[in-house]
């Protein structure tokens, strides 16, 4: 979103561009452009194997950082041919594609990278999942549990890290379908009673 718009800033407001049909397509495939380095550097984050977002993020750039690069930097490298073109659209489609490059790797390497460091998701933080639990403790009216162990040091206390499988799961009360019931601890049971 922040490259559509700072593009869109740079061709209509210090270009001057007029809005037409090249314009129109232009930014259209800009959008799938834009996205294409903050999704890879997402996905190399969300399969590091770092314990805190810093080392997830330090982890994501050390593993995509430079494919990124040079992945902008052939785009670009290839575009300039384009703006010695006689046909004007071609020269404004070369413009779009390299002001888009530049854009999306200083997004994705600097600002989407520095907003993983702070509010990135750890262990099942931030999942589909975890969000919707947590909505329905909400909306039920219960506090949100935050006592619980992460995934992944229960996986280390436990002695199941690196295991397929072995990260614990809280129960489902939504009822997804990949969910099976869960067993109660000993004694929850009569915990609950006593409170009520």
């Amino acid at each position: 979103v922040s490259t559509s718009v700072c593009l869109s800033g740079t061709l209509f407001g210090i270009l001057g561009w007029s809005f037409g049909t090249v314009e129109a397509v232009g930014l259209i495939v800009v959008v799938g452009l834009s996205l294409d380095y903050s999704l890879h550097l997402a996905e190399s984050y969300l399969q590091s194997e770092g314990s805190t977002r810093y080392e997830c993020v330090q982890d994501a750039l050390r593993k995509t950082g430079s494919a990124l690069v040079g992945a902008a930097g052939t785009s670009m490298v290839s575009c300039p041919p384009i703006l010695f073109c006689a046909v004007p659209v071609f020269v404004q489609f070369g413009s779009v594609i390299i002001i888009c490059m530049v854009l999306s790797l200083v997004f994705s390497l600097i600002f989407f990278a520095a907003m993983l460091f702070i509010i990135g998701p750890v262990d099942e933080s931030g999942s589909v999942r975890a969000i919707a639990l947590w909505l329905m403790r909400l909306l039920r009216g219960k506090a949100p549990a935050t006592h619980q162990i992460p995934a992944r040091e229960a996986a280390k206390a436990t002695g199941q890290e690196g295991t397929q499988g072995a990260l614990p799961r809280e129960p489902c009360i939504i009822g997804f379908p990949d969910s099976a019931p869960t067993q109660q601890k000993p004694g929850l049971e009569m915990s609950r009673q006593g409170q009520q």
